[in-house]
Parts: C-alpha cells; structure tokens; sequence
C-alpha cells in the first residue's frame, strides 16, 4: 500500500492469489490423511465425520490459498448441501462425499457460476440432500411426479431467485405495485421434469442399477451422478422464461438447456452478485455498488474478462469497489498502514466462525502433536467446557438450504430495529441470528484462551488411545514475550490482527485500565485481547 497505493496494492494481492498454484493436497485428501491417522494401529477402520473439519480447519489456517479458501466457504453458504439432513449412522458413511462437495466449490472459486451449476446438479451429495437422484418421470398408473425439490431450490437459490430484479438488484413491480415473481408452480413442475432419471453410481461413469440404490451405500456417493434415459421424461418441457425444450433429445441435453437458460436469466447476475457482496463485504450493498458488480458479471467494465458469471471477475468487482474500498480510510505514518471505518452502512457483522478463524491465524494457533495438524473441535449447542468453542456454525453442517441465518434478517430490536422506527432506514445484519447469548457468552470466555495454552478436548490415534490436544499460540505468546510496553501490544494487536481499525477511544481505554493494574503484563495483555475481541473494532467489517 505504501509503495503502489490502497487500490493497486490490493488488485496485486488478489491477482496473486488468483494465481498461486493449487495447495498440494485437496480436501479429500487431507480427509483420508487424517482417517489415517485416525485409523492409527487398529485394522477397522474409525471413520468419523471431524475428519472433514479437522481438514477444514487445517486449510483455512494453514493454506496460502486464503482467498480460494475464503470464496469457496462463501459459495458454501449460498449453494448449501448439509451433512445434518442424514442420521448419524448414515452421516459417518458419507463424509467424503460432502468433502468431494467443497472440493467442487474450491476449484470453482474462480470459474464460472455455469460450470458450478453443472457441478452441483450432477453431485451426488446435492442429489441426496435436495432429493433429485433416483427421480423418476411421472407414473399415472401409480399416480405418481417427479420430486420438485431440487428444481425449486435452482431457481430460489442458486440461480434467478424468486423475485424479479433489475441490474441494480432491486426488485421490479407490476403495474399493482406487486413484486413481480420470475416463476410460478407449474414452472417448478416444468422444470422437475427435467432433472428426472439422474441416477447414483458406485463405479465412475458406470449407472447403479436405478431401482437399487442403496447397495454399496458409501461408494454410490463419490461420482457424479448420471443419466438413465428409461426413467427421464422424453416429452417437450417449457422453461420459466417461455424456453422450449423439445421431446426426445434426451436428459444431459434437457439438463444443459435449462441450466442455460438459468445461468444467463437476467435476474441471475444481480441475485447471485447481492448474496457474494453481503457474504464478503457488505450486509447493505447500495444499488449502484450490485450495478457495478454485476457489470463484471456480464463480463464488462473494469474487471470484467468477457467471460459471463466469471467469479473471478466478480470476486475483484466486489472487494475493489468504490463502496467496499471508501468504506475505510486508509494512513501511513512512519511507514506503518492505519485503517479508519468511515461508513458504517457499509460494513458487515463478522460471522462468528470468522472471528475465530482470524483470531487462530494471527496467533499462529498449532496442535501439540507432532503430525502438525491443527485440531479445531467446533460444537453448535450447548455442551462441553469453555475451552471448545461454540461458533453457533460449522462448515457444510447448515440447518436447512437456506443457510445458517436469513441473507435479509433484520434484528427485532437494538439500534438497527430503532432505526428502521424512527428514522425509515432500513438496515439489515444477516449474521447477528446466529449470536445467540450462548455464543456470546463463548466469546466472553475468550479470556481463559488468551491467557494460556490450553489442552480442550480428546482425540484417537495409533489404536484409538485418547490423547488430550492442546493448541499453542505461537505469535501472541510472541507479543506477550516482545512488548514491555501496553502501547506497544495495542499497535501490535491492532495492526495484525484488526487491520488498523481499533477506535482512539477504545485504544485510550486500554491502555490506562492496563497501565493502572501493572502495566505491560501477560495478564494485562490477555485482557487486551479479550476486550478487542468482543469490541464491535473487531466484530465489525468494512
């Protein structure tokens, strides 16, 4: 920033990202690096669902592709699959599926939203989760249709939305003052009838008998689905937007046309772009801020490739724009950047999962045990000690397809519902549905992580001998061991792990409770962080 200036220096960072080499391992791999371990000397194997977020975790903290990682956990929250739609027998046989899941989602980081709907549409992990694998054709003998799950979910979700929007992201109206709606029922009805005959396969490129599925159950969920022609509906189907797909031409192609024609639907781009912008930057972008990014989305303007629903593109769009970047005053003194929020309208709630994430990254947060793996054990409800943390969400693990919170949720009461009443300003902050008093009060209980290494929970490895896990803070025992001055803590925390933005007030604040109960201590120092962790300078986003 110093020697380019804020915008160049931050396109630069994003371009090397963009192009960094992919990490040497996928998540599937780690996954089964993990089982092995898991494994250890017992000739049965353990399988157990952590081993996804223990690998989760291990990127999210330790990869260099923090901006591919970044995407494609926002892209898990708009084309949600969830592992809690199975039992627990049935969940533990189908953790690499939803691994192979986010592995789509992480090569699709920055491809096209066309090459992800293909990818979602055939997964077989989709296909069980919105039930559109061993969809049948209509049987009017038995008086039977097609599931119409996933062909509403591809609309509502994951492509066009349920309203009519312009290029701004705003909705249209009817002459009634109505929002105008881009389907109906009979569209939904239309549209299932495509995605029939889309079978499992326990072989790659070779159909599971279609009536039998639940034969070598684990292995029917780590291809693509495919196509069986006798259980597809041949006839002619009409699309949502008037699109005729004619009799006969046969179920991939059926797929192609109506994923063509969701893809290019003029409320895709700015439904799509609305929900990455408040995934990544704003939970109240403005209408010109979506006009700008979906500009990129049509593959014009200033980052545009000429490519349509390139999230590459999009990604640069939105974390460069105007909105996001002016949204933060930039400084330099002594060579040392300093951030100011400038537009609170423009920041969003960091989801509580992120807070923590930051907070393991900046303190070079590493597991005891010699293998190097970063053992992050995540619980949402209430149970267990302090020490295990409650992030109110975990990974690929969302209650519903709609996510862990409401992309449009409003809180009922606080500043935001006050000043919807008094003022008309209609503010919403999706994240805060999920901070229950519960999580709240985890993040209050901060404190006894700051203040030392702490094992908090148990393992089985090498025979299944249950081991205590410990996790070390490398670069805050760093700062804790480096300042002998509480000032000097505070431009530490606040330059690494805050991005400049803590508050004159809350820093003065600090810095004399610190300086009037011991000075530069380790337990002054722990408060510190404690504090700044639960201020709205860190939970905050701009």
């Amino acid at each position: 920033i110093k020697s380019l200036g804020v915008i160049p220096a931050c396109e630069k960072w994003i371009d090397d990202q963009t192009t960094l080499p992919r990490d040497a391992t996928t998540f599937t791999e780690d996954c089964y690096a993990h089982q092995a371990l898991y494994i250890g000397g017992n000739s049965t194997p353990s399988i157990n669902i952590q081993n996804f977020e223990i690998a989760w975790w291990n990127k999210t903290l330790q990869s260099e592709e923090q901006l591919r990682n970044r995407i494609a956990f926002a892209l898990s929250q708009i084309f949600v699959t969830s592992s809690a739609f199975w039992a627990n027998e049935e969940r533990n046989n189908i953790w690499q599926s939803y691994t192979l899941y986010y592995d789509k989602l992480m090569n699709r980081a920055y491809g096209t939203h066309r090459d992800l709907l293909t990818d979602i549409s055939y997964d077989p992990f989709m296909g069980l989760y919105l039930s559109s694998a061993q969809n049948r054709k209509a049987n009017p003998t038995l008086g039977t249709s097609p599931d119409e799950n996933y062909a509403r979910e591809v609309m509502q979700l994951f492509s066009c939305g349920v309203y009519a929007y312009d290029q701004y992201g705003q909705f249209t109206y009817d002459t009634n003052g109505d929002r105008l709606e881009n389907y109906d029922n009979e569209d939904i009805t239309e549209l299932a009838r495509v995605f029939t005959g889309l079978g499992l396969s326990v072989v790659k490129g070779v159909l599971d008998d279609f009536d039998s599925p639940t034969l070598n159950r684990s292995g029917r969920y780590l291809h693509p689905m495919l196509m069986s022609e006798p259980h597809h509906d041949q006839g002619s189907k009409v699309l949502l937007d008037g699109t005729i797909i004619p009799a006969g031409q046969g179920g991939d192609d059926d797929i192609t046309q109506a994923l063509d024609t969701l893809a290019l639907h003029p409320s895709t781009a700015p439904f799509i772009s609305r929900q990455l912008i408040k995934r990544l930057t704003s939970s109240n972008p403005s209408a010109a801020y979506i006009g700008r990014v979906v500009e990129a989305w049509n593959g014009n303007g200033t980052y545009g490739q000429g490519n349509v629903g390139d999230f590459g593109s999009v990604i640069k769009a939105i974390l460069l724009d105007t909105e996001a970047r002016n949204a933060v005053n930039y400084t330099v003194t002594d060579g040392v950047v300093s951030t100011h929020p400038t537009r609170v309208a423009s920041a969003r709630i960091c989801e509580p999962i992120l807070k923590w994430t930051q907070f393991y990254r900046f303190s070079q947060a590493l597991s005891g045990e010699a293998d190097g793996w970063v053992r992050v054990k995540a619980k949402t409800k209430r149970s267990g000690s302090d020490e295990t943390p409650n992030f109110g969400q975990i990974p690929m693990r969302a209650p519903s397809v709609f996510n862990y919170y409401d992309t449009d949720y409003s809180p009922a009461v606080g500043d935001l519902a006050e000043a919807e009443e008094e003022l008309g300003i209609n503010l919403v902050s999706p994240e805060s549905e999920i901070l229950s008093p519960y999580v709240i009060h985890q993040f209050e209980a901060f404190l006894r992580i700051a203040n030392q290494d702490i094992p908090y929970s148990s393992h089985n490895f090498n025979g299944n001998v249950s081991q205590p896990t410990s996790i070390t803070y490398n670069y805050l025992r760093y700062l804790y061991e480096k300042n002998s001055r509480v000032e000097d803590f505070i431009d530490d925390v606040n330059l690494w792990f805050c991005k400049g933005q803590i508050s004159p007030t809350l820093r003065q604040t600090l810095s004399s409770l610190a300086n009037s109960t011991g000075g530069a201590t380790r337990e002054n120092f722990a408060k510190i962080i404690t504090v700044i962790f639960n201020s709205s300078d860190f939970s905050v986003i701009y």
